[in-house]
């Protein structure tokens, strides 16, 4: 099994990135397979709503998205980071999530794949939910499967979450005690879903 953490920040050694590799460390099963993808690394250009991807299932752009696309399809499972910027996703991941329409159009290239999503915010209501909403649909339009945590149902949330808000000022997202303990479920969850999965496959 592979997973894949994708980062949906330009801030490559930020809170988005330090909450993907807190789940990745907690997996401890050897036959998975762990890899983080920033998306920062690649030229990904905007979406110009030309349409070629549903007319002629191509895109005309000339860009790092293909090398994106290859490394998603080599995963099975597929955890989607972006923090909240303004109460939504930052533009790089929103432009990622528009460039992905041709995975959609070639006969739904990213379906039946694991995601999950993680995601923080300053504020503890800073948009959290709906960044996380927004990376459920876009995997729900790419039909994937979504799951989330499955371990205290009445402290950790449905997906990992954070905030660098708390009663007496700021902190890091590493100094959330919910946040880093969702994120180790997430991981035991991860590990969950590879016995699941091997299990159907005898």
């Amino acid at each position: 099994m592979k997973v894949i953490g994708v980062i949906g920040s330009p801030r490559k050694k930020g809170n988005t990135t330090l909450l993907v590799e807190e789940v990745l460390s907690a997996i401890e099963d050897l036959e998975i397979e762990t890899e983080i993808l920033h998306l920062s690394d690649y030229r990904i250009e905007e979406c110009d709503g030309c349409d070629l991807c549903i007319r002629e299932r191509r895109c005309p752009k000339e860009d790092d998205m293909p090398q994106v696309e290859a490394r998603l399809l080599e995963a099975d499972c597929i955890l989607l980071g972006a923090p909240s910027y303004f109460g939504q996703v930052p533009s790089l991941m929103k432009t990622f999530v528009d460039r992905s329409r041709l995975m959609k159009m070639q006969n739904s290239r990213l379906k039946n794949k694991w995601c999950t999503v993680i995601t923080h915010a300053g504020l503890r209501n800073g948009g959290q939910e709906l960044v996380g909403l927004t990376l459920m649909n876009f995997a729900l339009g790419h039909g994937m499967l979504i799951f989330g945590t499955c371990e205290d149902p009445v402290s950790e949330g449905f997906f990992v979450t954070g905030s660098l808000q708390k009663d007496d000022g700021w902190r890091f997202v590493k100094k959330d005690p919910l946040a880093m303990k969702t994120c180790r479920s997430l991981g035991k969850r991860i590990q969950e879903l590879r016995k699941i999965v091997k299990k159907t496959e005898k």
